[in-house]
């Protein structure tokens, strides 16, 4: 499970998003701590779902800090969002709920953003599905499939939705960037992803 959410984690924090501060001895991976979300304490399972990669300085805020208590508060809050990062895929996201920003158990919500020109890489999601609303830009042609052989475009105002296990890339076809509002049912801010290098050159 532990090496699985370092793998996952891609050398960057969950929470802060910052890469990880220095590099093991041992091994020369990126030094980053394995937290608990719920803890086992609270009947929390050893899953990689219920995992997250924490810098140490989040580990112990998390433990220590006044971000501990808030996190386990019974009321609803006001999310400022967090730094944006470029995810493995290619696309940017800005995190404003999540299991970092908010407590998040299942949901994750954010600004996702293909630049002009841009593309994703091939990949899928293993475990959760993903759904977007075209806010902004111009045309994004979403290609999907065993051969991303299922093309169609999406323009601003409509809705996009990928389901578990679907190999897809998302290029943005226009001269301004794309933006959408994405949702997942992974909480993490960093997403698991899996990517298919043999399926880039499918898609020009």
């Amino acid at each position: 499970m532990v090496a699985e959410v370092l793998y996952r984690a891609n050398g960057r924090c969950g929470r802060c998003n910052s890469e990880a501060p220095f590099i093991r001895r041992t091994n020369g991976s990126p030094y980053l701590e394995v937290h608990h979300k719920t803890p086992l304490a609270e009947d929390g399972e050893d899953t990689v779902e219920n995992a997250i990669a924490l810098c140490p300085n989040c580990h112990r805020e998390l433990h220590y800090g006044a971000r501990a208590a808030s996190l386990k508060l019974k009321f609803g809050c006001v999310v400022q969002g967090a730094a944006s990062y470029t995810s493995k895929q290619g696309s940017v996201y800005a995190p404003g709920i999540s299991a970092e920003t908010a407590g998040s158990k299942v949901v994750f919500l954010g600004i996702v953003t293909i630049a002009p020109g841009g593309r994703t890489k091939a990949h899928f999601h293993e475990h959760h599905e993903s759904a977007f609303y075209f806010m902004s830009g111009e045309d994004v042609e979403l290609c999907t499939g065993e051969q991303l052989e299922h093309r169609e475009t999406a323009r601003p105002g409509d809705y996009l939705f990928i389901p578990a296990k679907v190999p897809h890339v998302a290029v943005n076809r226009g001269k301004t960037p794309a933006v959408f509002v994405g949702v997942r049912n992974e909480p993490t801010a960093q997403e698991s992803v899996v990517m298919l290098p043999a399926l880039d050159s499918l898609v020009p």
